[in-house]
């Protein structure tokens, strides 16, 4: 299944045996850099652990060298210091907090659905359910074109919009992500909202909407990642019933 999904899997052997795999996926990010990350890192237990996990990692970043995206990350749980030490030591660079919500706990802080009126907020599957009202958003976010979304839509990703006077004032994509060690998850990636006060507010109600849809269809988790340094995101994604879950750290591969 993660095979079917463009996940490229990697294994490392030593006197035939077999010591490790690596798996990653490559995400075309709508605002961000292209970034590959690591889902799956998983070597034998034994004294040679973190040597396997050095290897493995050296040859993806080599790899993605070649297949020219500019960054590697890989989350680790919070829980586990002796990881996250190690990957602090390898160079790599804490960039995020990941936040996690199930069901239970996004329904025990919002057990209702969004204020908003449905026409507003909906699912975008073609250009011309964008029409005119994308000149807005594209005149602050200028790398947001139709083009990009229809792209990021080829690429599996889910794309809601919140209309406010039939214009876009805010974007947040969902891209169903594989794992080797449990099942498909969602990965909240991108948002992107007018740099306004009123609209920040609206963003505020497409991300309920997007949550609330997800767990409406069994979604089993939905993840996050917020940068370490928006204090203000880390208590709104709080507030809103999010768990620390991982860290994330990133090596830069270009530029």
């Amino acid at each position: 299944m993660a095979l079917a999904n463009r996940y490229q899997l990697f294994t490392l052997r030593k006197d035939s045996q077999l010591v490790g795999a690596a798996g990653i996926h490559v995400y075309p990010h709508l605002t961000d850099t292209k970034r590959a990350w690591v889902h799956d890192l998983i070597v034998v237990s034994d004294r040679a652990a973190f040597e396997y996990q050095s290897l493995l990692i050296a040859h993806l970043r080599d790899r993605c060298f070649r297949d020219g995206c500019a960054e590697l990350a890989i989350h680790v749980p919070i829980d586990d210091a002796i990881e996250n030490q190690f990957f602090q030591q390898g160079i790599g660079q804490p960039f995020a907090f990941v936040y996690e919500w199930t069901s239970a706990s996004w329904r025990s802080v919002h057990d209702r659905t969004s204020p908003m009126r449905e026409p507003q907020y909906r699912e975008i599957r073609t250009s011309k359910d964008i029409a005119s009202g994308l000149a807005l958003l594209t005149h602050f976010h200028s790398e947001l074109t139709e083009a990009s979304l229809a792209h990021a839509m080829e690429n599996g990703y889910q794309i809601f919009g919140l209309w406010i006077d039939d214009q876009i004032s805010s974007i947040a994509t969902l891209i169903h992500y594989p794992h080797l060690k449990n099942k498909m998850c969602v990965w909240l990636q991108d948002g992107m909202v007018l740099p306004k006060r009123t609209y920040k507010e609206a963003a505020s109600s497409l991300f309920h909407n997007v949550m609330n849809a997800c767990f409406q269809s069994e979604t089993l988790t939905v993840t996050v990642h917020a940068r370490v340094r928006n204090r203000r995101i880390h208590q709104f994604y709080e507030a809103a019933g999010g768990h620390h879950t991982a860290n994330a750290y990133k090596w830069k591969i270009r530029g």
